[in-house]
């Protein structure tokens, strides 16, 4: 809106001066989250090219599933590291190191050597867990009234960019005959969001309510009102990450798909997590959190169950939109309901809730590839 001189004089001063607040937070909101969304294609961009990587480095099955778990390492380390930083260092610093690492993360993950890729991984972890706990921070300071709607929109967000990227990145990478391309195209877009934050006024600055450190951490974590999410949290995430980096691979070796079919078939699963996090953003406060953690939770796993009994393409892909669809919701309740159950300490407990999708993140794939590997052969 263009404030002309009348306006100006017709209008308090107050009342402009909190207009242009308001639409600074907005495009403050509006950069954080496309920032959201190139970080959040870091998380399954190593699912759509990993049986080209795995062939091009000779990697076997668990050792797959140790690049994933090292991205969610890194979430862990990030995770820790951003609790601490949060409100003590200026936010427009915590969000640069987030994007940094992020960047650096793809382009070593493009180098093909297993070590430096594993390193790669970790950065890239670092960086989605710095950039998605500052954003969800921002949320609550700056619209607590509307923390579970938009926790689910930024959720819905980072689940669109993966669902993007392991639909598009498999075909681009064998349109420009190098896995390594698209690593680079995803570095250089995440630089976007970095500029933004460098001309953008000011970054609303998010006040920890506590110096988190482990000690806080571990007294929260046995709070009897977190330990429920604690575990939702960690079972959920350890069967979305099996399913990005293994569905695919499953996929192509057992059911005998093209690689860009499996890869296609796998973005189901996060286009249904798009769309279960906006359903649940729609419904709100007429479903209770509780009841929709549970009902998800279970109809998640009864259809990822039943992929290994189908063989039929399209009812392939109806199970893993479906699970997508039903799971969609768990992250953004879980951190929204941490957030309301203490509010006192709402930082520290989202910082707890990451943690808890550090460890399932590094879980799944690990024991799912052993899994995989005993089972099915490598």
């Amino acid at each position: 809106m263009t404030v002309t001189p009348d306006l100006q004089r017709a209008v308090p001063t107050e009342k402009l001066h909190t207009i242009r607040k308001m639409k600074s937070a907005h495009f403050v909101l509006l950069a954080v989250y496309a920032g959201c969304a190139c970080s959040g294609m870091s998380v399954a961009i190593f699912g759509c090219l990993v049986t080209w990587i795995s062939h091009d480095l000779v990697l076997s099955s668990v050792a797959s599933g140790m690049c994933q778990a090292s991205f969610f390492g890194g979430l862990l380390v990030g995770s820790l590291a951003m609790g601490r930083l949060l409100g003590s260092c200026p936010s427009r610093y915590c969000w640069l190191i987030g994007m940094g690492c992020t960047v650096l993360g793809c382009l070593m993950t493009s180098v093909p050597s297993f070590p430096i890729l594993l390193a790669g991984r970790v950065l890239a972890g670092l960086g989605l867990s710095a950039t998605v706990l500052f954003a969800m921070g921002l949320i609550v300071a700056v619209c607590p009234d509307r923390t579970s709607l938009l926790l689910n929109l930024l959720q819905a967000c980072t689940a669109g960019s993966a669902a993007l990227i392991m639909a598009t990145g498999r075909p681009v990478a064998e349109m420009l005959g190098d896995w390594r391309a698209v690593l680079w195209l995803l570095g250089g877009m995440t630089v976007i969001p970095m500029v933004i934050a460098l001309v953008i006024p000011g970054m609303q600055e998010i006040a920890a309510d506590r110096a988190v450190g482990l000690g806080s951490l571990c007294r929260l974590a046995l709070n009897p009102l977190l330990l429920p999410l604690m575990g939702i949290l960690v079972i959920y995430v350890s069967l979305e990450q099996s399913v990005t980096v293994f569905l695919p691979v499953y996929l192509e070796e057992q059911v005998q798909v093209a690689s860009t079919t499996a890869t296609g078939m796998t973005a189901m699963f996060w286009v249904g997590l798009i769309a279960g996090r906006i359903f649940s953003a729609m419904i709100d406060k007429r479903l209770g959190d509780g009841v929709q953690l549970i009902l998800g939770g279970l109809g998640m796993f009864l259809c990822i169950t039943l992929v290994f009994f189908v063989s039929d393409i399209a009812i392939l892909m109806c199970l893993t939109f479906l699970a997508g669809c039903l799971g969609g919701p768990i992250i953004p309740l879980a951190f929204s309901s941490s957030a309301k159950r203490l509010p006192e300490s709402c930082n520290t407990a989202m910082t707890v809730c990451q943690l808890c999708c550090s460890a399932g993140g590094m879980l799944g794939p690990l024991v799912c590839g052993s899994l995989y590997q005993h089972f099915l052969g490598s």
